[in-house]
């Protein structure tokens, strides 16, 4: 479609929600990690903004994840080009925040969505609270609900190599990772995902990201570069260590770390993060602090 289409087609599914006027809607374009706050955060939005009802605007592929919140009252998921569709059509029109539709994310600065308008004044967390949702700083996460899981990882360790907006590790990284922790009797899963490999010796692992976050708790260890995913499973509060590899600013404004880190440690104060520049001697020493004996 060119962007015209889209306009057209994003119109009609704008029309479609207004029509629903005693419902607030919230379009979800991005990735988990921003899914995951505005969600986060619904009890506080719905008392701020004194709304009874609130459906998310999702892609198809975070349909899953929000089981895990309470305060949603429903989702309305739609194709990666039908999302794509209205966030043309609302930023044209800027529509961020008319009748009883909310653009869930920071405004883009032009239709490529390449940057975005922040103003790095707060940390990445109080930034969403007061410009997207508009909800006091001091407003808390909502408790999350995870489902009983009957499988136990506890000799296990979980390896989330992939993520879209950092920059990749390589593998020879994971699979010296991997090593190690085979060589202390652990299991080694990798999380994959349609079109990706596990680590080499590792057992694949493929499930919905609820099902991953019941069973959370149970892992030794979970391992991964810095993305929604771990965003999800740092609200479950299990033992993690997040790698940030810098962003790719190619696709995304670049926020600065500390500011993403905070994001993180909101969600998790637990988790343990490190940062990663690749060399021989320096990435020797992360994979020993990475496989330590203690949690």
């Amino acid at each position: 479609m060119t962007n015209e289409e889209l306009f057209t087609y994003g119109e009609g599914l704008y029309n479609i929600l207004c029509e629903k006027r005693n419902i607030q809607f919230i379009v979800c374009p991005c990735s988990f990690g921003d899914t995951i706050n505005v969600s986060v955060f619904m009890s506080s939005y719905k008392q701020s903004h004194n709304i009874n009802t609130v459906i998310l605007v999702i892609k198809k592929s975070h349909e899953n994840l929000s089981r895990m919140f309470k305060y949603i009252d429903g989702v309305f998921p739609i194709e990666d080009y039908e999302m794509w569709a209205l966030r043309i059509y609302m930023a044209v029109t800027q529509k961020y925040n008319d009748n009883n539709v909310l653009y869930g994310t920071f405004k883009p600065t032009d239709l490529s969505f390449s940057d975005i308008k922040i103003t790095k004044e707060l940390n990445f967390v109080d930034e969403y609270k007061t410009q997207v949702l508009d909800i006091p700083i001091s407003s808390r996460c909502d408790s999350v609900i995870i489902g009983s899981n009957n499988s136990d990882y506890s000799d296990s360790v979980l390896l989330l190599p992939y993520a879209r907006t950092y920059k990749m590790i390589n593998e020879i990284f994971w699979k010296n990772l991997a090593s190690n922790y085979l060589k202390q009797g652990k299991k080694v899963y990798t999380n994959v995902g349609p079109c990706e490999n596990p680590i080499t010796s590792t057992i694949p692992l493929e499930l919905p990201i609820s099902e991953l976050c019941s069973c959370a708790k149970t892992f030794y260890k979970i391992i991964g570069l810095r993305s929604g995913i771990m965003d999800a499973l740092a609200l479950t509060g299990c033992s993690m260590d997040v790698i940030y590899t810098g962003l790719n600013i190619q696709d995304l404004i670049c926020i600065d770390e500390i500011n993403l880190s905070t994001n993180l440690l909101n969600l998790n104060p637990n988790a343990k993060v490190h940062n990663y520049s690749y060399h021989p001697n320096t990435e020797k020493q992360l994979i020993d602090i990475l496989c330590k004996e203690s949690k």
